[in-house]
């Protein structure tokens, strides 16, 4: 690839089109040969400024979360503004916005994720959790009027649909539980305090159980 253009991302993404959902490796393989002409800024600005169906747009932006550049976040700000990546790709995504966004859509664009329709919990702590690191790689602070309430709701939301004493928990439960029981400390979040009580309450019992 010592002279991408443009032209060879359109062409990967219609190997894609046409591929197996079965065919993996293929599918890996296309989207690798994206991402790795999107990392030159010329290709990236070029891709940027052509119009592509929804699906394209899709596969595009799933390969923008390890592209590090402001067009890469450009697009991918536009495209999440009415349109979704796989859960685990989300805090990706927005952590590039939050990092690599020119700062003078950086409030518009933080603002649009905190209000984003149809995301359920998970889907919330993984955007709120993408911003927050890209924030902090970006070196800028100033949005703590944003983020402070955000955590604190995040935290809530998360507990109530995982609370203490909650059986058979899944490892990714148990990580979203210790992620919100950090964003309330971090953000002294008062309106917590009952399900975060639950939970040291919970821990003791068990103590209690274990020496019995």
């Amino acid at each position: 690839m010592d002279f991408p253009v443009a032209g060879s991302v359109e062409s990967a993404l219609k190997v894609l089109e046409s591929t197996p959902e079965n065919d993996t490796h293929l599918i890996y393989t296309c989207k690798l040969a994206i991402r790795n002409l999107l990392r030159n800024d010329v290709v990236m600005k070029a891709v940027a400024a052509k119009s592509w169906n929804d699906k394209q747009s899709g596969f595009i932006a799933g390969t923008l979360v390890d592209v590090h550049s402001p067009e890469a976040a450009k697009f991918l700000n536009t495209y999440l503004q009415k349109s979704a990546l796989p859960d685990n790709k989300m805090s990706l995504a927005y952590q590039q916005i939050a990092r690599y966004l020119p700062a003078g859509q950086l409030d518009a664009a933080l603002l649009s994720a905190r209000n984003k329709k149809g995301a359920n919990s998970e889907v919330t702590a993984q955007i709120y959790h993408g911003i927050s690191d890209g924030l902090a790689q970006r070196g800028i602070k100033g949005f703590e009027k944003l983020l402070n309430p955000w955590g604190t709701e995040v935290a809530g939301q998360i507990l109530q649909k995982y609370p203490a004493g909650l059986e058979n928990k899944t490892e990714e439960i148990s990580s979203s539980q210790s992620f919100a029981i950090r964003l309330a400390g971090d953000f002294q979040a008062t309106s917590v305090k009952p399900k975060l009580m639950a939970f040291i309450e919970n821990k003791k019992e068990d103590r209690k159980s274990t020496r019995l």
